[in-house]
């Protein structure tokens, strides 16, 4: 049985704030991974949470760093890793 129910398009868009033709684009393109039920697209929470995780940025003094984030990326994987095993 799953542990986290599997959210709709609509409820994704709530979450992180943009149009539900966003998120069906992001599904579409490979970006998000989604799950076909009949006509409806749903996204497993987990899933949710990679998505956002390879897309979050950091910042120093306001300004982006990719070379900080190249750094911290390995820790970050740690971080991501740890909190989806507590997930489970």
């Amino acid at each position: 049985m799953l542990r986290k129910p599997l959210l709709t398009t609509h409820e994704v868009a709530e979450l992180v704030k943009v149009t539900e033709p966003t998120v069906r684009t992001w599904i579409r393109e490979g970006q998000l991974r989604g799950i076909q039920i009949s006509r409806e697209w749903r996204v497993a929470f987990i899933d949710l949470e990679a998505f956002l995780e390879e897309r979050a940025t950091t910042t120093i003094g306001g300004v982006h760093s990719a070379e900080h984030s190249k750094k911290n990326e390995t820790a970050t994987s740690k971080k991501t890793n740890k909190r989806l095993k507590n997930l489970k």
